[in-house]
Protein backbone atom coordinates (compact mmCIF):
# COMPACT_ATOMS: atom_id res chain seq x y z
CA UNK A 1 0.00 0.00 0.00
CA UNK A 2 1.18 3.23 -0.93
CA UNK A 3 -0.52 6.42 -0.16
CA UNK A 4 0.45 10.35 -0.47
CA UNK A 5 -1.90 13.06 1.13
CA UNK A 6 -1.48 17.07 0.63
CA UNK A 7 -2.98 19.79 2.77
CA UNK A 8 -3.53 23.26 3.29
CA UNK A 9 -3.87 24.36 7.15
CA UNK A 10 -5.10 27.55 5.99
CA UNK A 11 -7.51 27.26 3.32
CA UNK A 12 -8.44 23.41 4.94
CA UNK A 13 -8.27 21.86 1.52
CA UNK A 14 -6.67 18.30 1.26
CA UNK A 15 -6.27 15.60 -1.36
CA UNK A 16 -5.61 12.02 -1.23
CA UNK A 17 -4.35 9.22 -2.91
CA UNK A 18 -4.23 5.71 -2.19
CA UNK A 19 -2.63 2.85 -4.70
CA UNK A 20 -3.27 -0.39 -3.03
CA UNK A 21 -1.10 -3.56 -3.77
CA UNK A 22 -1.36 -7.61 -3.98
CA UNK A 23 -0.36 -10.30 -1.59
CA UNK A 24 3.22 -11.69 -2.62
CA UNK A 25 4.37 -14.60 -1.18
CA UNK A 26 8.09 -14.16 -0.02
CA UNK A 27 9.47 -17.06 -1.81
CA UNK A 28 7.99 -15.96 -5.21
CA UNK A 29 8.76 -12.45 -5.40
CA UNK A 30 11.31 -12.48 -8.42
CA UNK A 31 10.55 -8.53 -9.67
CA UNK A 32 10.93 -5.05 -7.78
CA UNK A 33 7.16 -3.89 -6.70
CA UNK A 34 6.07 -0.22 -7.90
CA UNK A 35 3.78 1.97 -5.98
CA UNK A 36 3.53 5.40 -8.11
CA UNK A 37 1.75 8.55 -6.41
CA UNK A 38 1.67 10.82 -8.75
CA UNK A 39 2.59 14.74 -6.89
CA UNK A 40 0.34 16.79 -9.95
CA UNK A 41 -2.56 14.99 -8.04
CA UNK A 42 -1.65 16.55 -4.76
CA UNK A 43 -1.77 20.10 -5.05
CA UNK A 44 -1.65 21.45 -1.67
CA UNK A 45 1.75 22.79 -0.69
CA UNK A 46 2.30 20.22 2.69
CA UNK A 47 2.34 16.53 1.66
CA UNK A 48 2.62 13.28 3.48
CA UNK A 49 3.91 10.16 1.38
CA UNK A 50 3.25 6.74 3.05
CA UNK A 51 4.13 3.34 2.30
CA UNK A 52 2.70 0.08 4.07
CA UNK A 53 3.57 -3.55 4.45
CA UNK A 54 1.78 -5.63 6.45
CA UNK A 55 2.69 -9.19 7.35
CA UNK A 56 0.82 -12.27 7.10
CA UNK A 57 0.86 -15.99 7.88
CA UNK A 58 -0.80 -18.81 6.36
CA UNK A 59 -2.39 -21.59 8.78
CA UNK A 60 -4.53 -24.47 7.26
CA UNK A 61 -5.43 -22.25 4.65
CA UNK A 62 -6.73 -18.87 6.43
CA UNK A 63 -4.02 -15.55 6.64
CA UNK A 64 -3.75 -14.03 10.03
CA UNK A 65 -2.11 -10.78 10.69
CA UNK A 66 1.40 -11.16 12.48
CA UNK A 67 0.19 -8.26 14.99
CA UNK A 68 2.06 -9.54 18.04
CA UNK A 69 4.84 -6.17 17.45
CA UNK A 70 7.64 -8.28 16.59
CA UNK A 71 7.10 -7.92 12.76
CA UNK A 72 6.81 -4.08 12.87
CA UNK A 73 7.93 -3.12 9.56
CA UNK A 74 7.43 0.87 10.28
CA UNK A 75 10.83 3.10 9.50
CA UNK A 76 11.23 6.75 8.76
CA UNK A 77 13.34 6.66 5.36
CA UNK A 78 13.37 10.35 5.03
CA UNK A 79 11.99 13.72 6.57
CA UNK A 80 12.53 17.01 4.23
CA UNK A 81 11.07 20.73 4.84
CA UNK A 82 10.44 22.56 1.53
Amino acid sequence: MAAGASFDLTTGTKNFILEAGTDNPIEQVTAPITFTIPKAGLPEANKLFIFGIEFLQIVNGQQYAMNNGAHNAAAFITVEKV
